[in-house]
């Protein structure tokens, strides 16, 4: 419409008269025809291109997944062999957890294929970690107001994961199996059906039971207690965990004096490892093949059944499992009085390669000088007696092989302190933590004042410097974990850690540190830290007390607090 009389008025605000309205009236009907038959054109093309469009995103989505088989190795790899990756996945630290943020049922949620595989591999289901909800939390009681809505969520809970327990279990197929059941509370006010229906879960198959902990009150395990030799032809590991039964606390239903020792599932034919803590029985009456066991662990001795676990007692049982290859034992003694053992006697153990004793006030040092332990190589030794220095330097210079050492110092001074780590050359880990049961009317030959600090940054200058013959103190060390008296300034330990990776000939490399300080951090030195980290380093270091919430029917209950932390503090919806 160029040639339009009225193109120059376009855009202004003239007032065309009546003749003029009439005029442009006739100029509009040719171009607005025009305008349709170019809309109906763009239409048609529209079209085309939406077309081409959708056919090049076919075309693309096709090529992309021959593509895909080109290029990804996993789909040429055989079913057996991706069968075996998931089972590499399956965490190492504990059974499976009922979730689906870990192995195996995060692998059945990545696709339908793998979903398949995962389903249909049993060796994936053999082994699971069941947490019971209890209706018993902070604050709730049968004598609250909140008691019965705990208990409906509890039940309700129970109900869900009894379920997931079976359809786990049903995947397993024949494998033999690994099973813990967890409950935090553990206490008497949980009902029994709680337990009851997990316990019915897996109680019929205890023919493949291979490796069993039981983290309950030992009143709500008569029916696993009862089971015969024959009904756990498979069973090597059995873990229990939890309150004895006692006659007056569980209400007169069990006598506690005979519970364990009449059990017949401990005769087992294959066990030859067995964890029992916060027990009130004597172990050398418990019904087991001691000559078998090559782990044993008997701690957390109930009150009043000291006399179960005195040092004769020990030196007896430790006798009689020469297999021994790692033993955690809790020595107590009886009436408040200080028992010695003659160390008349050898105790020969030449397969013991893991040492635990926790000695209450009992003086281990004859005891001590009678085990023969070539093969020891793991040393955990916490007592509540001062100045046990002559029990460790009877040992210590007998080994030489010892590599990690786990000890409170606050008994020690601190010269009988760096004895104890000169007599350990091969040592590579250090563990310093509190001592349990600590206290003034526990512990004996208590120092008029309060113990050095001998963890300091003196300390640490003698694993970086050569004493005046050359010697580094324990040259060999990589892990160095203290959760105890940490009077180390934030720069000793920074340029320790410097010091540690900096190539030094005799020296090895710092793997990991963990250090708990009781006060606020002085110095900053978080980069030169993460600095550190590139190199394969693992630091934890912690000034403030840790304050964490917990769910209330979470899947982890009973993990370590670092894998908690790194994966399920934030978790409320289990998968079962």
């Amino acid at each position: 419409m160029d040639s339009s009389p009225f193109s120059s008025r376009i855009g202004t605000n003239y007032s065309p008269t009546d003749e003029e309205l009439v005029q442009i009236r006739n100029l509009l009907p040719e171009p607005a025809a025009k305008l349709a038959t170019l809309q109906k054109d763009m239409d048609r093309i529209q079209d085309i291109y939406k077309d081409l469009a959708r056919q090049h995103e076919a075309l693309s989505r096709d090529i992309e997944g021959h593509r895909a088989l080109l290029t990804s190795p996993i789909r040429r790899l055989p079913v057996y062999i991706i069968q075996e990756i998931f089972t590499r996945c399956l965490p190492t630290e504990h059974n499976p957890m009922m979730s689906r943020h870990e192995s195996p049922v995060l692998l059945a949620r990545i696709c339908s294929g793998w979903r398949h595989i995962a389903l249909s591999t049993p060796t994936l289901w053999a082994s699971i970690y069941i947490v019971i909800p209890s209706g018993v939390t902070l604050g709730v009681y049968p004598s609250s107001e909140a008691w019965d809505d705990w208990m409906a969520s509890s039940l309700d809970v129970v109900h869900k994961r009894t379920a997931g327990v079976k359809e786990w279990l049903g995947r397993s197929g024949g494998c033999p199996l690994d099973i813990t059941i967890y409950d935090r509370q553990q206490s008497r006010q949980t009902r029994f059906h709680l337990y009851d229906s997990f316990i019915d879960a897996i109680i019929g198959l205890s023919r493949r039971w291979r490796k069993a902990t039981f983290n309950l009150p030992s009143a709500h395990l008569r029916r696993v207690i009862e089971l015969a030799e024959s009904d756990v032809p498979l069973l090597q590991s059995l873990t229990i965990r939890g309150p004895h039964a006692d006659n007056e606390y569980f209400g007169g239903l069990l006598p506690a004096s005979t519970f364990w020792m009449d059990s017949k599932i401990i005769r087992a034919p294959c066990l030859h490892d067995f964890s029992f803590s916060k027990f009130t029985e004597d172990p050398a009456k418990l019904p087991l093949k001691w000559s078998q066991m090559t782990s044993i662990s008997l701690s957390d001795v109930g009150w009043g059944s000291q006399a179960n676990m005195t040092l004769s007692k020990i030196a007896w049982l430790l006798q009689s499992c020469p297999q021994l290859v790692s033993c955690h034992l809790d020595v107590t003694s009886v009436a408040w009085e200080i028992e010695t053992h003659s160390g008349k006697t050898l105790i020969r153990l030449p397969h013991l390669r893991r040492l635990c004793i926790h000695s209450g006030r009992t003086d281990l040092s004859s005891f001590f000088e009678s085990l023969e332990v070539p093969s020891l190589q793991h040393l955990k030794f916490h007592t509540c007696r001062y100045g046990p220095t002559a029990a460790l330097l009877s040992l210590l210079p007998r080994t030489g092989t010892i590599r990690s050492l786990d000890i409170d110092p606050h008994f020690l001074s601190r010269e009988d302190f760096l004895r104890c780590l000169q007599h350990c050359p091969r040592l590579t880990s250090v563990t310093i933590q509190t001592s349990y049961h600590i206290d003034d009317h526990i512990s004996i030959n208590r120092p008029p004042h309060e113990p050095p600090q001998i963890l300091d940054d003196n300390f640490l200058n003698l694993l970086t410097t050569p004493d005046d013959h050359g010697n580094i103190l324990a040259p060999y060390l990589e892990e160095l974990e203290c959760y105890k008296d940490a009077f180390f300034s934030d720069t000793g330990l920074l340029e320790f850690i410097k010091a540690k990776n900096s190539c030094m000939i005799g020296v090895a490399r710092l793997k990991r540190i963990s250090v708990a300080f009781e006060r606020t951090q002085m110095t900053p030195m978080v980069e030169e830290i993460v600095s550190l980290l590139k190199g394969g380093l693992q630091v934890r270091i912690s000034y403030d007390p840790r304050i964490s919430t917990v769910p209330s029917f979470p899947v982890s209950y009973g993990l370590s607090d670092t894998f908690i932390d790194a994966m399920f503090h934030s978790e409320r919806d289990p998968s079962f």
